[in-house]
């Protein structure tokens, strides 16, 4: 009978021991769970923050672009502008890889007019593209197919596309869409 209730007491001892482990791994998810869901609104919330930034910095750089190219080269105010274009550029570049980080990855097909997107695209940069400066030249093929992509991840492409290439004309140039 000792022998009995010592084994008993035994596998009791390490029932107790294992549930004890178990109920550590779920406080330690429980909290990991708690952790995901604070960053997720963290998250959400910065990506509406940066999305209602964007637009307004958007288009004081393009105003900003477009006082800097009517300026004389011997304007006084002329550093000053420049700084407001590089430091408008790199709030921009923040915004843009906060939105990275905070997008959902999975992507949402549709069929696209790839054509449409490019005008789009251009359409809506129209204060980054000053066109006493740069010159927009399209050579579409109306007969392309439709393209079976998320059309939000192809159109921040075509936007970091366009305003590199725009970025890298400062006095002018020729941006040639094909």
């Amino acid at each position: 009978v000792k022998v009995a209730s010592h084994l008993q007491a035994r596998s009791l001892e390490r029932r107790l021991h294992e549930l004890t482990l178990i109920n550590q791994d779920l406080k330690a998810s429980r909290e990991r769970l708690i952790k995901t869901e604070r960053l997720s609104a963290i998250g959400e919330v910065a990506a509406s923050v940066a999305h209602e930034i964007r637009n307004p910095l958007t288009a004081i750089g393009g105003f900003a672009r477009s006082v800097y190219g009517a300026m004389s080269a011997t304007d006084k105010n002329r550093r000053k502008m420049e700084i407001i274009l590089e430091e408008t550029d790199r709030l921009e570049h923040m915004l843009s890889s906060l939105l990275e980080f905070t997008r959902p990855a999975v992507p949402r097909f549709s069929a696209l007019d790839l054509n449409a997107l490019v005008l789009q695209t251009v359409h809506f940069m129209g204060t980054e593209i000053d066109p006493n400066l740069i010159h927009v030249h399209y050579q579409l093929d109306p007969n392309v197919p439709r393209a079976w992509a998320d059309s939000q991840q192809i159109r921040q492409v075509m936007l970091n596309i366009v305003r590199n290439a725009v970025q890298e004309m400062p006095q002018s140039g020729l941006l040639t869409l094909t």
